[in-house]
């Protein structure tokens, strides 16, 4: 059953930090996402072999409703899988090309004002197929979404 994903991604730091929410059915779930290093030298890391190394390459921290949540190694994994791809994309967007010629680390300027275009932020929906199990680990009081799984 296909499930909609509605991304909201900010781009604190270049090519490293990038905070935002996914909405996910009925839950609006907040995210910060660091990695440690940069995308662009990800490529260039041994990759890990366990999730623990993984999780200090690339640090996730969710919320909902202004509680943080604590992930097992299922839900890191999910996480990782759900906001990687995306961010990746954004981040190699052509739109915001000029934004990622910028020094790594380099903060960049985000917009609060709701009537003010907002440069260094997408906003993005994308459908998955999703299995019945991931639908029930979503649907868990931990994370709310009221997906269907019928």
């Amino acid at each position: 059953m296909r499930t909609v994903f509605e991304y909201h991604i900010e781009q604190v730091i270049d090519g490293v930090h990038y905070s935002g929410h996914l909405k996910i059915g009925e839950a609006v779930i907040g995210f910060n996402l660091r990695f440690k290093p940069s995308i662009l030298q990800f490529a260039n890391v041994e990759p890990p072999t366990e999730v623990s190394e993984l999780k200090q390459q690339i640090d996730i921290s969710l919320s909902r409703t202004n509680v943080d949540l604590e992930l097992t190694e299922d839900e890191y994994l999910l996480f990782l899988g759900l906001l990687v791809i995306p961010i990746t994309k954004y981040y190699r967007d052509r739109r915001f090309h000029e934004l990622n010629k910028k020094e790594i680390d380099q903060t960049l300027p985000m917009a609060h004002d709701p009537n003010v275009p907002n440069q260094t932020g997408i906003i993005t929906k994308v459908a998955y197929d999703i299995p019945l199990i991931v639908r029930h680990m979503l649907n868990s009081p931990k994370f709310g979404c009221a997906l269907p799984t019928a």
